[in-house]
């Protein structure tokens, strides 16, 4: 029989033993949860069930999280943005929950705030979560807590449509503008961006379909000008992902412009900045080129385009890329260079237009009757 104590104001301990278990001693702040608690314990030690919660009442998702990162995450091949989760989740309201306490629910609680405080898609929430319930089974197991994983329960939001943005127009021509690193002025201050890294970074981006972190991570030790080529040895994170462990990426000559154009960094990497520089300062220059266009616009008093440099995102240049070598490459050519197994993956990055497709077909009827005209009449 379970022995219940007031030990205070909203605070009741109360304590279950059984021959053959742990005694063990829970404080709930109503004599009613009290109540529930021992119950459960009780039933599960009669039919030989119960499993000590002792370690996960001791732990807190804090010191899951803190584990998981000094241990876990610098072997992962995503660490830099791992981090970035992990320490936005150390700062939340859930970090200080012990993991017998933690809930689907409360989980739940902190992704609907999250999004409404941050406006994230589901797709975002999705990557906290992933990354949340990694750390969480690493913990299990490595700190004996017998629990299960409350991510497992937690209703996911949708992901978005896959996106199929393309470069239009003069988007371009606008956004390397806007990305060109300018003087300071007579004061000294700056004028525009300061990342000198961002232009070559985007346009080698546009040249290759190399992903950011693949961008980022690449090493001149890596780069063989004589055969044109960019090693990319470990690649896409997580088993079971979109590419390869491995690839060689062909340069094209404007991608070579590129890398002849570049000074070398000490560390050894092409393009030495960082993932939230990158995303920052490219959203930035977005805004800057949109509203230099909308002023443009204005000056000649036409009226400005309303997707014109609105919602462009670094990935979408990965698209792009993908659907410019698609004019050069076949599909397992083209799968092989962009680091892609499965070519449905693939085709979500294959978004031509209709008028790169109407192109296409006259290109290939203009070379049908070539070829017929050159084998002369049967």
């Amino acid at each position: 029989m379970a022995s219940i104590y007031k030990r205070g104001p909203y605070q009741y301990e109360v304590k279950v033993r059984r021959k053959g278990h742990p005694a063990q001693t829970r404080t709930f702040e109503y004599r009613k949860d009290a109540e529930a608690w021992a119950r459960s314990v009780e039933r599960d030690m009669d039919h030989g069930e119960f499993k000590s919660r002792k370690n996960a009442a001791n732990t807190t998702l804090a010191q899951v999280l803190e584990y998981y990162r000094d241990n876990i995450m610098p072997k992962n091949k995503g660490k830099a943005v791992d981090g970035l989760r992990i320490g936005i989740l150390l700062k939340s309201d859930l970090a200080q929950y012990s993991m017998a306490a933690l809930s689907h629910d409360l989980i739940e609680a902190w992704c609907n705030q999250y999004t409404k405080e941050n406006k994230v898609k589901g797709s975002t929430i999705n990557r906290y979560l992933n990354t949340l319930s990694a750390a969480i089974t690493v913990g299990i197991k490595k700190k004996k807590l017998n629990i299960e994983n409350p991510v497992f329960q937690v209703e996911r939001p949708a992901n978005p449509a896959h996106r199929d943005r393309r470069i239009q127009g003069e988007e371009e021509k606008r956004l390397l503008i806007a990305l060109s690193v300018t003087p300071r002025n007579a004061k000294g201050q700056l004028t525009g961006p300061s990342n000198p890294w961002l232009r070559p970074l985007v346009e080698f981006a546009l040249e290759t379909a190399m992903r950011r972190s693949e961008l980022l991570g690449l090493e001149w030790k890596y780069v063989d000008k004589a055969s044109k080529l960019a090693h990319i040895p470990d690649t896409k994170i997580g088993k079971g992902d979109e590419a390869p462990v491995s690839r060689n990426v062909p340069l094209s000559p404007r991608a070579l412009e590129i890398l002849k154009a570049l000074p070398r960094s000490i560390g050894g990497r092409v393009f030495p900045t960082t993932p939230d520089a990158v995303k920052k300062s490219f959203t930035r220059a977005v805004s800057r080129a949109r509203k230099k266009y909308e002023e443009d616009c204005e000056e000649v008093g036409e009226t400005p385009l309303a997707r014109m440099l609105v919602d462009l995102h670094f990935h979408d240049l990965r698209h792009e890329a993908t659907s410019r070598l698609a004019k050069v490459y076949d599909i397992r050519q083209l799968a092989k260079v962009g680091g892609w197994s499965n070519l449905n993956t693939l085709a979500r990055y294959y978004n031509p237009t209709d008028d790169e497709l109407v192109e296409t077909m006259h290109a290939h009827h203009a070379q049908t009757r070539h070829t017929s005209a050159r084998r002369g009449p049967a």
